[in-house]
């Protein structure tokens, strides 16, 4: 059975394993969206066809409706082949996650056993970004959450990783805090970690440096500077350093 490995966080591609991307099923954004909420709304599993209609047909009637939906499985069905999109009696529908399997589930499953650096590295930005299905308000609010979830959790994933690393092994975790920087600029709470590690190993230099970029990100994006809270601790951690 041919199976495929969808790429949503970072960027969007879907291909199959050892081969070449499947561009018909990228090429329509709700079809997409479809193989994609089908494999990750919650709970996971076999999703409702009623569910499914209001979520991506809310302005059509019903037959129209359901007409839309068994049209999209089957051009799902035949784009990625037998045993992909799965019937569950005759009210429900999923995709085998064995066959699709998809970054976001990995990334959940790496934070949830404690593998926090593997997981940061594997967020590669938001998910599903540039995706816009128009006429699903609903599908919209949901991806928001999801987008809003998981940047929690790389955010989460990046400042445990770093405090792991940050007695063994400083510089790692200086880069894991400057690539989540580049991730969340505006992050405060990164930033003062990045500042307290570059302190704790004496780099006062690199402590300046980046405490300038960070202050000149928030004038540039919002005209405004960090809290007086960050800057009297940073203030505390350059004299340290």
């Amino acid at each position: 059975m041919t199976r495929f490995e969808l790429r949503t966080l970072g960027g969007i591609d879907l291909r199959r394993h050892g081969g070449d991307g499947v561009t018909r099923v990228l090429d329509q954004p709700k079809r997409l969206a479809l193989l994609v909420y089908l494999l990750l709304a919650r709970p996971r599993g076999p999703q409702r066809r009623d569910s499914l209609l209001a979520v991506f047909w809310p302005e059509s009637d019903g037959t129209r409706a359901r007409n839309a939906l068994s049209q999209a499985l089957h051009r799902l069905r035949s784009e990625l082949g037998p045993g992909v999109v799965l019937g569950s009696g005759s009210q429900e529908v999923g995709v085998d996650p064995e066959v699709i399997r998809c970054d976001v589930v990995a990334f959940e499953e790496l934070g949830r056993t404690g593998r926090h650096d593997d997981a940061f590295d594997l967020y590669g930005g938001d998910f599903l970004p540039g995706l816009h299905v128009p006429g699903t308000a609903e599908f919209a609010h949901w991806l928001d959450l999801e987008r809003a979830r998981l940047r929690r959790m790389a955010r989460d994933a990046a400042r445990r990783a770093a405090a792991h690393l940050r007695t063994e092994s400083p510089g790692l975790a200086v880069a894991r805090l400057q690539r989540a920087l580049e991730l969340f600029p505006d992050d405060e709470e990164i930033f003062e970690d990045l500042a307290a590690v570059l302190a704790e190993v004496g780099d006062r230099m690199g402590l300046e440096r980046e405490w300038r970029r960070f202050q000149r990100g928030l004038i540039d994006r919002y005209g405004l500077a960090p809290s007086r809270e960050v800057q009297s601790r940073i203030d505390a951690l350059r004299r340290s350093a």
